[in-house]
């Protein structure tokens, strides 16, 4: 990413996403893109379809929405995904 000249937040942000540190300051976002991968990784069948996607309690109170309404959400952006896939593909 440094040979690419991507900024340095993004270089930070991407190698502590793995293990994010709350604690640190681009921790959030380190939180939040690790479910979005984990979520990525679920839907291109690294994991089981039944496989729980686990939301980190920071991540519910920061987005304001329950582990619920995550998952809600996420079933919404698989749907939209997949009717867009089909437009793309027709």
């Amino acid at each position: 990413m440094a040979k690419w000249n991507l900024p340095e937040t993004l270089q930070t942000l991407t190698l502590n996403q793995p293990s994010p540190d709350a604690n640190s300051e681009l921790g959030m976002q380190a939180k939040i893109l690790n479910l979005a991968r984990d979520c990525a990784q679920q839907d291109a069948k690294e994991f089981p379809k039944t496989a729980a996607i686990s939301f980190d309690e920071e991540v519910c109170e920061w987005t304001g929405l329950s582990q619920e309404e995550l998952e809600t959400t996420l079933d919404v952006a698989r749907s939209m995904s997949a009717d867009m896939e089909k437009v793309i593909l027709a």
